[in-house]
């Protein structure tokens, strides 16, 4: 009739997930307990040795330019086509003049940190890491922290897009675009222009090695590896 005691009065090493799953099986309502020895592996696997290896280079590449399709092509031009003319009003109000390119920038962002952050914190995963079969750990094994995660996501992909969007604020002008051919000419510009934000990238990925399982400055200073 007792409740049984917490693991983690024994130990403050165990990983949060585990702890939870743990306390799972000692349940007193069997319908509140893993359905099935199926379920709990599932469960322990994320902290089995055996269970996760080191996600190849490819892999990771392909995950993150889903996720980039992704929030660039799907997500970003929409929240920014709802959200962009009520931010400019505000501005407009607190006579603050930026530019469209610029309040887009302001928008698109902290909604890029916040999908990889958030995602990976409480999944472990973006959508383009799950489809490749992947997760982000921390070196216990368990799901990152969300200040984790956020660090990951400012170095991997933050970076890349302030360098990036820094340039094509400062050599490409949208406000005179008006012809389709001046927008195809934007398209092209704005995408070459953008290549410079591939360099922070390389250098954080300079790290990356086999035998300390791939892992980047991002992933070095957040503790985490994939």
């Amino acid at each position: 009739s007792d409740a049984p005691p917490k693991v983690s009065e024994f130990s403050r090493n165990i990983p949060r997930p585990l702890v939870r799953l743990i306390d799972q099986t000692l349940e007193k309502d069997p319908d509140r307990r893993p359905f099935n020895l199926n379920e709990l592996r599932d469960g322990l696997l994320p902290f089995s040795t055996r269970g996760a290896i080191t996600a190849d280079p490819g892999r990771r590449v392909a995950a993150f330019f889903l996720d980039s399709i992704l929030m660039g092509f799907v997500v970003a031009p929409v929240v920014v086509g709802f959200s962009s003319p009520i931010l400019m009003l505000l501005l407009s109000m607190l006579k603050i003049n930026l530019g469209q390119q610029t309040a887009g920038m302001i928008i698109v962002f902290p909604l890029v940190l916040l999908y990889y952050a958030v995602c990976e914190a409480r999944w472990g995963r973006t959508l383009g890491k799950w489809l490749f079969g992947m997760r982000v750990v921390d070196k216990q094994g368990a799901t990152p922290s969300f200040p984790q995660a956020l660090l990951r996501a400012i170095l991997i992909p933050g970076t890349t897009m302030a360098v990036s969007q820094a340039a094509n604020l400062i050599f490409v002008d949208l406000s005179d675009v008006r012809t389709m051919n001046e927008v195809i000419t934007f398209v092209f510009a704005s995408q070459a222009i953008g290549l410079v934000g591939w360099i922070p990238m390389v250098l954080l990925l300079s790290t990356a090695r086999r035998e300390n399982g791939y892992r980047g400055v991002h992933g070095l200073l957040s503790g985490t590896r994939v």
